[in-house]
C-alpha cells in the first residue's frame, strides 16, 4: 500500500506545465495500474480547498465523486457498502458538509449523476443514450423535477459502475423528500 499525498494530486490537477509534471503523472498511471494507492479524506478535502478557486461547484462536485476512480486510489476510510467514503460517525461527515455547502444543497440522486456526467466531460444526450433514457428525462432527473425508481437507480449503479446500494438510498431518499417525509433512508446490501 502507497500513502498519495495532496501535493501529487495537486501538480496533476492544477499545475501541469510544472517541471516534475511528467514524473508525478507517470507514477499515477503506474500507481493506478498496480493498485494499492491510498489517500486521505482529509487530503480529498485539502485538495478539492486548495482547487475550489479554480473551480465551479459542479467541477468541485465531480472532483470529489469521481477522484477515486480518476486516479485508482482508494480514499479512506471507505464506506463499507461501496458507496464512497464513510463518516466517522452517523453524523454528516465533514465531507458531505463540505459538498452541500458549495453545491447549495443535499447530495441527490439527480446531483450525483449530473457530477458523474461532468466527471466523464460527457454530454447530456451521450450520458442519456448510456442510460437508456432520453435527453429530456435525464435533464429532468438532474434538476429534480423526476424521480426515479429503486430498480432503475439500481440499473443507472451497474451501468456506470457505482454501488447500487448507493443510487438506491438516493432515489429513495429523493421519494421520501418529494412527500415531505422528515426521514433518513438507510440501505443496506443484503
Amino acid at each position: 500500500m502507497i500513502f498519495v499525498d495532496t501535493s501529487v494530486f495537486v501538480i496533476a490537477l492544477r499545475y501541469t506545465r510544472d517541471r516534475h509534471a511528467r514524473t508525478n503523472g507517470a507514477f499515477l498511471r503506474v500507481l493506478a495500474d498496480r493498485g494499492g494507492g491510498v489517500t486521505s479524506i482529509v487530503n480529498l478535502l485539502e485538495l478539492c480547498g486548495i482547487l475550489s478557486f479554480n473551480l465551479n461547484d459542479r467541477q468541485l462536485q465531480a472532483l470529489f465523486l469521481h477522484f477515486a476512480r480518476r486516479f485508482g486510489v482508494r480514499v479512506l476510510p471507505q464506506d463499507p457498502s461501496g458507496g464512497g467514503v464513510a463518516p466517522a460517525s452517523p453524523r454528516k461527515s465533514e465531507a458531505v458538509r463540505f459538498l452541500e455547502k458549495r453545491t447549495g444543497g443535499a447530495v441527490t440522486l439527480g446531483r450525483f449523476l449530473e457530477a458523474v456526467r461532468l466527471g466523464e466531460e460527457g454530454t447530456q444526450p451521450e450520458f442519456a443514450k448510456k442510460l437508456g433514457i432520453s435527453r429530456s428525462h435525464l435533464n429532468d432527473i438532474e434538476k429534480g423535477r423526476k424521480a426515479v425508481s429503486p430498480e432503475r437507480a439500481a440499473r443507472f449503479a451497474r451501468i456506470l459502475g457505482y454501488s447500487q446500494a448507493r443510487l438506491v438510498k438516493l432515489a429513495l431518499q429523493d421519494l421520501v423528500d418529494r412527500s415531505r417525509l422528515k426521514l433518513h433512508v438507510h440501505v443496506n446490501a443484503a
